[in-house]
């Protein structure tokens, strides 16, 4: 089988696999720096963290800020005594985060979403049995196949390294 087609294949094979299993995957927030505005105009640099399941927004020094939309300000956050995060009066640009630490996240959320997580990978993936997936095979009318059927069900089942059987 020519290494090209063989590329192909097996990455059309993880992109299923991938596409598949999307619920159990959460995806993280990219690590991007942005450009957030405040009510007057002024601007600040920040990064978005966590996942699809729990996501929020830090400074750049690493201070949890939270948006206020009564007043159109970023604010720092802090945690309330049930490890909420709450809104503070100081905002960004304008207010020292004296005495606010770092990396602050809502500690009930963390909770709820380790176990969505939890019940959603053991929904979606089975730890034992046989797991049936499709693999479709296309060909037009204006062609001839290279390759079998026998090809592809040794390329993702086969008992030689590279398979899906061998990854699982």
């Amino acid at each position: 089988m020519n290494p090209y087609r063989k590329l192909t294949a097996t990455a059309i094979v993880l992109l299923l696999f991938i596409v598949l299993s999307g619920r159990a995957i959460a995806v993280p927030a990219t690590p991007v720096i942005h450009t957030l505005k405040q009510a007057d105009g002024g601007t600040f640099k920040a990064v978005q963290w966590g996942d699809e399941w729990y996501h929020g927004w830090e400074t750049i020094d690493s201070y949890t800020i939270l948006f206020d939309k009564k007043s159109g300000n970023w604010v720092y956050a802090s945690q309330d005594k049930n490890g909420h995060l709450v809104k503070t009066n100081l905002i960004v640009t304008k207010d020292s985060p004296y005495g606010i630490p770092k990396h602050l996240r809502s500690s009930t959320k963390l909770l709820i979403v380790k176990e969505l997580r939890e019940k959603s990978i053991s929904k979606s993936t089975p730890t034992s049995g046989v797991v049936k997936f499709p693999i479709i095979l296309i060909n037009f009318n204006d062609t001839v196949p290279r390759y079998s059927q026998s090809d592809f069900y040794d390329l993702v089942f086969g008992n030689h390294h590279g398979t899906v059987k061998d990854y699982y």
